[in-house]
């Protein structure tokens, strides 16, 4: 009972004594949190804000907004908006009926709840606001000049990659070079297509002026951004145009001297066996421009940064994948009799 009353009595005490001073002991700054203003003070926060940037380009399925407890949006692949609307591939899968997305997006008829539709957008513009954290703040760090070069090379080319999708798929975007706050939001305006890929050649450019090579990367650094990646995507953007609105009014021309750029770079050369492209040892090969870089994990489906279904999804069902995306005779015939390329394309 002393005992009590005494702990008790020395608690009165030291709350008594402390209160006064309660006030100045809580309101402390906090310690070892980053936030935007310190983010590119740091090489290692810095590094991996990119990274941040990079990780949403491996997102081919997953919660909404990225987040681990939203909503859950459909898988989305490159395959889905390219093969798949064209007359090389048919949707597959277990029956005619199999994944409504993509009877949608086969027969052209595309609604706006459209799921595959969905995750691109969100996935695209998820990755669009990352990189302009780093493009609209990493000038004013404290980090190595060089670094900070690259990094922001890097976040320019990602994103136009992530706008190239964009436009592939829904023609002209809305365009946001900074953060758009809420109350700002209802006044954005979609651009055009000749405008979109305007942005996007500008970011390409401004890209390949501060990338590096490719061999000035080293082993654990492979898959970043190149000089060559910005200069090849600048030429495919260019290519997309010709065949389908060249409201910019690109020649033939520009594909080849952006591309012979690329070329006499000397950083790539076509890879011997072209089987192996798509093999583990083909990873990062000679001839690889961009890589999207996955992690590997063997706890199920793991993050939607881990791994990627898409091969799950075009196998045979035989061999446990779902059997979409299969190639039609049209694509069969497009093939040289003796190409050895079509034992690999065509299974």
């Amino acid at each position: 009972m002393k005992s009590t009353r005494a702990a008790s009595l020395l608690g009165l005490l030291l709350t008594t004594a402390l209160a006064p001073g309660c006030k100045d002991f809580l309101d402390k700054q906090p310690l070892g949190t980053t936030t935007q203003d310190n983010l590119f003070k740091d090489p290692t926060n810095a590094v991996q804000a990119v990274n941040a940037t990079y990780d949403v380009a491996a997102w081919d399925q997953g919660p909404k907004w990225g987040d681990p407890n939203g909503q859950y949006v459909a898988q989305t692949y490159e395959w889905m908006f390219g093969d798949l609307m064209t007359d090389d591939s048919e949707k597959g899968g277990s029956s005619p009926s199999d994944f409504g997305p993509l009877i949608e997006l086969k027969t052209w008829n595309i609604p706006p709840s459209n799921q595959t539709i969905t995750t691109l957008w969100v996935h695209s513009f998820t990755g669009i606001a990352r990189a302009n954290t780093v493009i609209n703040n990493v000038d004013a760090g404290t980090i190595d000049a060089a670094l900070k070069s690259r990094l922001k090379g890097e976040a320019l080319f990602l994103r136009a990659y992530f706008y190239f999708n964009l436009v592939k798929a829904f023609g002209g975007v809305p365009l946001f070079e900074k953060t758009v706050t809420p109350t700002e939001a209802p006044n954005v305006t979609r651009a055009s297509i000749a405008e979109t890929y305007a942005f996007i050649e500008k970011d390409l450019k401004a890209a390949a002026a501060l990338l590096p090579e490719k061999n000035a990367y080293a082993q654990a650094d492979l898959g970043r951004a190149t000089k060559g990646a910005a200069n090849g995507y600048l030429a495919r953007a260019i290519m997309y145009q010709l065949g389908t609105v060249n409201g910019n009014k690109h020649t033939w021309q520009d594909v080849y001297d952006i591309t012979s750029t690329v070329i006499s770079s000397a950083q790539y050369s076509l890879y011997p066996n072209y089987a192996a492209i798509h093999q583990d040892i083909g990873e990062n090969s000679s001839e690889s421009l961009f890589e999207i870089q996955f992690g590997s994990d063997n706890n199920g489906y793991g993050p939607i940064s881990i791994g990627t279904t898409n091969n799950i999804f075009q196998n045979n069902r035989k061999t446990f994948g779902y059997g979409f995306n299969n190639p039609t005779q049209n694509l069969v015939n497009e093939f040289e009799a003796n190409d050895p390329r079509k034992e690999v394309t065509i299974i």
